[in-house]
């Protein structure tokens, strides 16, 4: 399960994708749901300091940690989402078969194992100083430098155009489609570069149409930070920055990055945004004000892929079946299926209902439209509540597709209730075909990743319920048991690190883990360790939760071997802390046994 990542509302409108959505199809107000064929395409620009082996990277070069991320995703995706496609490009290269200095080392196709297969060969080789990065890649210096980057930026870029619509026999037309810029060439003197700007701003207007979205890696130098002020020029949407100024930047960040962030932005930015609702929101009944707003789900779950699909052999070729369903007579064995009518059991009568009527009865009387209306404020502090929420909480963007000038009143909206420390209160539907209700919409934290609105349901009196009592005990805060074991337990958790808090994506499902890793190294030729039989060690490695377990055990039962008797105070905290743990269960125990006894009912002596 992975938190996902939106653009900031307070200072870059399109911080990440140039204003378009995962998925979005077209810039219409209808939505539309489909299955989602995404296609991502790595473009790594090669230079020197590419292939230097560094030490914030744990002796790695970035060429080789931008690989290993590649490896893990494609890993990932093919248990979650297969019918993701992913390719790779190096440019300034000089390979044999590459071509106008463009090296297509894996082609934006679905994932397979063919490529999969590439892509774990070469990083095997050069662990094992079977051969260089540079080698592969014929990367040479001297040569390299004669190139110029951007007239080899144009071609990078007519080739994503080109890639992206490129008709691939057996493969669906994409969807969603990402590309990652990988460079740490900066090319500061913009003055002299205003002409190729000019040329690869026409050919980003047409990728920009095509809803083709970039995500950029530029990797700051550790003697020299990244200056993005050429790929600012170059990526700005100027459809949007004449409308609004230049007081904000539209178009994806080109905010630089170290070269320890590169793993985690490529987790974090393959996620696809999934819009579940979209409708509007009116700020003003009297006057008519009303902006537009979609609403995301903030978390993706890790789920298994379909099992199987049913085939057959067709003339020595494999071809997927289908399955369709008939209604027949069971006397004549005749179709049925057109002669079929729908009623409606009403007492002893039958209704028969055709399906336009049904149609209508749902036009007359069930389809509302969605929308959602701001009916008042509350204070921050009386209205957020960890109980009042009984739904999913989703985020909330502005869609200025639909209605004009969304942003810049969200935004408004934003500054002005975080300032007073206000909430609104929102009443309405966010689908034609759900019930009206009360929301709470309330502006996310400065510490927060995301910035912007969440909306949270709140529910009615009847959908209120009290909690169970946890214990038949009346545990009173002032007793002296109750604090010395408040004490006790922050003497505990003082030894263990919980700064960095839970990150749902560190644990990923045993099961689905293991049951993929099996087909990965079978199909990969992986070679498993002749000593990999201890069942204990096997265990761990497939299931993260276990593994945290048992080094929180471990760091436990290391204090207890220490020599020095004031030093285990770990030890000593948990010895203590089981004596109260134990006291407590048999007092609650007692007090449970003679409550049942006393609700016994008397024996009538009959």
């Amino acid at each position: 399960m992975s938190e996902l990542d939106f653009p900031d509302i307070d200072s870059n409108i399109f911080d990440e994708d140039s204003g378009k959505e995962d998925g979005e199809v077209n810039k219409q107000a209808s939505f539309k749901r489909f299955e989602i064929h995404e296609g991502i395409m790595f473009c790594i620009e090669l230079s020197e300091h590419m292939f230097e082996v560094q030490d914030e990277l744990d002796g790695k070069s970035q060429i080789e940690v931008i690989l290993t991320s590649l490896s893990e995703l494609m890993e990932l995706l093919i248990v979650t989402r297969p019918s993701t496609a992913i390719g790779c490009y190096f440019y300034n290269c000089e390979r044999e078969d590459s071509k106008e200095s463009i090296f297509e080392f894996i082609p934006l196709v679905d994932l397979n194992v063919q490529w999969m297969k590439k892509v774990n060969d070469l990083l095997e080789d050069v662990s094992n100083q079977r051969i260089t990065f540079k080698e592969y890649l014929n990367y040479n210096i001297d040569q390299n430098k004669k190139l110029n980057i951007p007239i080899l930026l144009e071609k990078l870029f007519s080739l994503i155009l080109e890639t992206f619509n490129r008709n691939i026999e057996g493969q669906k037309e994409f969807n969603s489609k990402k590309v990652f810029l990988f460079t740490d060439n900066d090319l500061p003197n913009v003055e002299s570069q205003q002409r190729s700007i000019d040329v690869l701003k026409g050919i980003l207007k047409d990728i920009d149409d095509n809803m083709i979205n970039f995500t950029n890696f530029f990797i700051s130098k550790k003697d020299k930070p990244f200056n993005p002020a050429f790929y600012s020029k170059v990526l700005r949407n100027d459809r949007n920055y004449n409308s609004l100024g230049s007081q904000a930047y539209f178009g994806p960040s080109t905010k630089p990055i170290g070269v320890n962030d590169i793993k985690e932005r490529i987790f974090q930015r393959k996620e696809i945004r999934r819009v579940v609702f979209q409708c509007p929101l009116v700020l003003d009944e009297g006057t008519n004000f009303v902006i537009s707003i979609k609403g995301y789900s903030i978390f993706n779950h890790e789920k298994g892929s379909v099992r199987y699909k049913l085939v057959y052999e067709n003339q020595e070729i494999r071809k997927e079946a289908f399955s369709k369903r008939k209604f027949i007579n069971p006397k004549t064995g005749e179709d049925v299926s057109k002669q079929t009518v729908k009623i409606i059991p009403y007492g002893e009568k039958e209704i028969e209902m055709e399906d336009k009527n049904i149609a209508n009865a749902l036009n007359v009387y069930g389809n509302t439209s969605a929308s959602l209306t701001v009916i008042g404020f509350l204070n921050e502090d009386n209205s957020l509540v960890f109980y009042n929420n009984i739904d999913k909480t989703l985020f909330i963007t502005p869609d200025e597709n639909v209605i004009e000038g969304s942003f810049t009143a969200f935004a408004s909206l934003f500054r002005t209730l975080k300032k007073l420390k206000k909430v609104g209160v929102v009443w309405g539907s966010t689908k034609s075909n759900s019930s009206p209700s009360l929301y709470l919409l309330w502006p996310s934290k400065d510490d927060d990743n995301n910035q912007g609105f969440y909306l949270t349901k709140v529910p009615f009196i009847d959908e209120i319920r009290k909690y169970p009592t946890l214990s038949n005990i009346n545990i009173n805060e002032e007793w002296e048991e109750y604090k010395n074991v408040k004490e006790l337990t922050q003497g505990i958790i003082s030894h263990f690190n919980l700064k960095s808090g839970y990150h749902a994506e560190e644990f990923r499902n045993p099961a689905l883990n293991r049951h993929y890793k099996l087909l990965h190294d079978y199909l990969l030729q992986v070679e498993i360790p002749q000593d990999d039989n201890d069942i204990r060690d096997r265990y761990l490695r497939e299931d993260d939760t276990l593994l945290k377990i048992t080094k929180i055990r471990e760091r436990i039962m290391k204090d207890t071997t220490i020599d020095d008797v004031e030093k285990r105070r770990l030890s000593k905290y948990l010895e203590v802390w089981n004596i109260y743990y134990r006291k407590f269960k048999e007092d609650t125990n007692q007090t449970s046994s003679s409550l049942l006894k006393s609700e016994k009912k008397p024996k009538l002596n009959l």
